[in-house]
């Protein structure tokens, strides 16, 4: 190369950002015009430079945009959410102040009259031969005056909760106990029981009683699953140490008609009930918080048509922080 032509691309700041050479064997090639030639190419050059360089800070800020837009939603819907949480929650509240009032005030009311009615059908029916049409009519009365206590009790249970009493508990027999409290029950349905003890299960420090009222609680769920019958597993083992805290686990599972995806995560709400003609949708929500107040944790998993397994978490080997209800 004898002849050599360069002209620099400058941006619209004045910065030099590249450069435009020729070269050519023969001397003396380039004129003026030449100059004048790759003077405005340099010069398109950098425009085009310039305007590709705005055009990528400009879909960088696009995106950003939308990458923040995008963020916003979901932080409005996080919020949405909350919001709608605590509005449930705040009704729910509203409901139990509620509830609370009425239940103490028409408790002692409704108690008396049922107590003397139970007490008449039985001292009646005692005096009827079992064949006797009077003697069945008799029995169902007693059994839907005893059906309203346990409405009234219920009620009185979880508007004003009495703080656990708790032992150690060997938790084999008192799975055992409260699966005699259902036998019955059971056997009227033709639903098969199935048990697995591990025999390694040790004593737990908790409310027996409690427990009890929690597995029955889970029992009588999972029969009225099973209007048909079917199979009803019960469970119990030792999970896997979390943290160095083990957890002794009790399984409830049946094989009925399972929970619907979308009433899943609202079982453990007071007053939700899957039933829709029967039940004050207070039984699950008195477990987990019987569950709780011992610092354990109850979940449920279930598939419509294929049954629904509840379990019971407890802590082991401890004793288990009793939380007073109040």
């Amino acid at each position: 190369m004898r002849s050599y032509l360069a002209a620099p691309v400058v941006s619209r700041s004045g910065k030099v950002i590249g450069g435009l050479f020729f070269g050519h064997p023969d001397i003396d090639v380039f004129t003026e015009r030449s100059e004048s030639i790759v003077a405005g190419i340099a010069a398109q050059a950098a425009i085009a430079i310039d305007n590709a360089q705005v055009y990528q800070a400009a879909q960088k800020e696009i995106e950003q945009m939308a990458q923040a837009e995008e963020a916003l939603r979901r932080s409005e819907d996080k919020f949405r959410r909350q919001a709608e949480e605590l509005e449930r929650q705040l009704i729910a509240s509203g409901r139990l102040v509620s509830v609370g009032e009425i239940t103490a005030s028409m408790a002692h009311e409704f108690n008396n009259p049922l107590g003397i009615i139970l007490g008449f059908a039985e001292e009646v029916r005692s005096e009827l031969p079992p064949g006797d049409h009077n003697h069945r009519a008799l029995l169902i009365i007693e059994e839907e005056t005893r059906r309203c206590q346990k409405i009234i009790q219920e009620l009185l249970q979880f508007t004003r909760p009495t703080g656990p009493e708790p032992a150690w508990t060997n938790i084999r027999e008192t799975v055992e106990k409260s699966l005699t409290l259902v036998a019955n029950h059971l056997y009227k349905q033709k639903i098969d029981l199935h048990t697995a003890f591990d025999v390694e299960f040790p004593q737990i420090y908790i409310d027996a009683k409690q427990l009890e009222q929690v597995l029955v609680n889970l029992y009588l769920n999972a029969i009225a699953a099973m209007p048909s019958g079917g199979n009803l597993w019960v469970n119990t083992k030792i999970d896997s140490p979390i943290d160095d805290a083990p957890t002794g686990v009790i399984e409830v599972k049946d094989s009925g008609s399972g929970i619907e995806p979308h009433d899943l995560p609202k079982i453990f709400e007071p007053f939700f009930t899957a039933k829709k003609r029967t039940g004050l949708g207070l039984g699950l929500s008195v477990c987990e918080r019987i569950v709780k107040n011992h610092g354990g944790r109850i979940e449920a998993a279930s598939q419509p048509g294929e049954g629904t397994q509840v379990t019971v978490h407890l802590p082991v080997e401890r004793k288990a922080a009793m939380i007073d209800p109040g």
